[in-house]
């Protein structure tokens, strides 16, 4: 271990507070051996992950809150359609005048339901719950699943580093290897929590799987001597209304709401709501994204440690005979960006995105790349030399494994740098008012609020055009991450066909 990260394992494992199990008392000496150092790092991981599993969860529990039933009864004629937070009871009387006999314009907005959001039930649609790697909920969801994979064989190799035991060491240092990249990339995305996250808020906002949300945040009313009704599922529930100003949303939510209950606060109550859920989903995302980042630091560290306590000429070896595996992260990871890039669905490859649309065309070749390699890898490993020919042929294809690499990081560093230049030279101009709407209708796959995305008639004025910028922007920083992580591997695979060719070349072949 080099001597900072040895230094920084040591600070780390020292200060950390331990209080929450004894295993890590008493507190380490400065001169610590490294498997003592490793086995409070695991200690830690094991703390970090469950953190993760946490938010997801919790999560999840918002998400399918609303799936506890609510009994139905009757109410008074001005209290119509309030829910009673104590009781769980629903008050649902019909008014005199229908609110669909409202006169309106062109697109009736006012004589929907929070239920209809303009293109339907999102329970019949099935489509509010579309995962999408820009929404973050979605993103806390798959850290989730990544710490439970990381507690499960942390959890393991607590008993491999008490007893050094050397295979098991081996096989936690390799599913470090695999999880490492995925927990960056996906920490990586939380940082977007200023340009997502109200994007988000305001078009769940109405969906069922908010209702929790709603019943927390919203506030309360009294009606006719009954206290305490919620507004979760009538006044703070309007739905999303196109609009270019705040002033200009405030007067059609309020329109909403006279026609519906006969009363103008509904803007009021839903966006004071909105703006407590954001404060408290900013700190939310914010403490992910310091635990995210600091288990990424332990992970990191803990690979490093495990070089030392295995020994790191069995680590290198261990590393070259099993390329295969090794690549496993990068050729999954560039099918995905790929496909979801060049897919129909992406707002990237777009018909007027033209010149940028091969980016995700560009991820399936780097994969097609990194297939290559591993398989040349797994040649090499695979193949003894019994003589000079089998020398040569192995001279040949480390070569040919060394070439490919090479390729690959030429081919990887294009796509990190389109997914640059473009994240930085795009603005507002760059989108026309057709091609907004467009990306919107994509877009809202997963909220289901636009008001008329029938094909060949595509059109949402429900999203503004910072929304739909964010969004792509979004999908342009997570390729010029992925392209990074990618490049890395690519770099330390070119590294390590220069080993195997000094290996064939004085006839190590074999201790490979």
């Amino acid at each position: 271990m080099s001597s900072w990260t040895r230094i920084g394992s040591s600070c780390i494992v020292r200060h950390a507070p331990c209080f929450w199990c004894s295993l890590c008392s008493p507190p380490l000496d400065v001169n610590a051996t490294d498997r003592a150092v490793l086995f409070r790092l695991n200690i830690l991981i094991i703390f970090s992950s469950s953190c993760q599993i946490f938010s997801s969860l919790f999560l999840l529990f918002i998400i399918f809150s609303n799936m506890i039933p609510l009994r139905q009864d009757g109410g008074s004629k001005n209290c119509a359609n309030h829910t009673n937070s104590t009781t769980n009871i629903v008050v649902r009387v019909l008014r005199g005048v229908s609110y669909r006999d409202s006169i309106v314009d062109d697109f009736d907005f006012l004589s929907l339901t929070p239920e209809d959001n303009f293109s339907g039930s999102d329970v019949e649609s099935g489509k509010s719950l579309t995962p999408s790697l820009w929404n973050l909920i979605w993103v806390i969801i798959v850290i989730g699943l990544v710490g439970l994979v990381i507690l499960i064989f942390s959890s393991i190799a607590v008993k491999t580093i008490k007893e050094v035991i050397l295979a098991g060491a081996m096989r936690f240092y390799w599913v470090l290897v695999w999880v490492f990249p995925v927990e960056l990339f996906f920490v990586g995305n939380l940082l977007d929590i200023n340009q997502v996250t109200y994007t988000v808020i305001v078009h769940m906002w109405s969906k069922s799987a908010f209702f929790w949300i709603r019943e927390k945040m919203c506030e309360k009313e009294s009606c006719e001597g009954i206290e305490n009704l919620s507004t979760a599922e009538t006044k703070c529930k309007a739905p999303v209304f196109p609009s270019n100003t705040e002033e200009e949303l405030k007067q059609q939510v309020n329109k909403w709401c006279y026609d519906r209950y006969e009363s103008d606060n509904c803007y009021d109550i839903q966006h004071s709501a909105q703006q407590k859920f954001l404060v408290i989903t900013k700190a939310f995302y914010g403490a992910n994204i310091a635990n995210g980042f600091f288990l990424v630091v332990l992970l990191y560290l803990t690979m490093q440690s495990l070089r030392e306590v295995i020994s790191r000429p069995i680590v290198q070896r261990s590393t070259v005979a099993n390329i295969p595996a090794w690549l496993i992260v990068p050729i999954v990871g560039s099918l995905y960006m790929g496909y979801s890039l060049a897919s129909k669905t992406s707002i990237v490859a777009n018909q007027d995105f033209y010149s940028y649309s091969w980016i995700g065309n560009v991820y399936l070749i780097s994969a097609g790349a990194f297939f290559i390699a591993a398989l040349l890898g797994w040649h090499i490993a695979a193949t003894s030399v019994m003589n000079r020919a089998d020398k040569k042929r192995k001279q040949i294809s480390v070569v040919l494994f060394i070439f490919t690499m090479m390729l690959t990081i030429i081919i990887v560093v294009a796509i990190f740098v389109t997914s640059v230049v473009v994240l930085v030279s795009f603005d507002s101009k760059s989108l026309k008012e057709e091609d907004l709407y467009r990306r919107a209708c994509i877009l809202d796959l997963s909220f289901n609020n636009c008001s008329d995305c029938a094909e060949g008639n595509q059109s949402c004025p429900q999203w503004s055009k910072e929304q739909v910028l964010g969004i792509l922007r979004i999908n342009l920083k997570q390729s010029a991450i992925s392209a990074f992580i990618f490049l890395i591997y690519a770099f330390n695979g070119v590294g390590y066909g220069f080993v195997l060719r000094d290996h064939v070349s004085t006839n190590q072949i074999d201790y490979v």
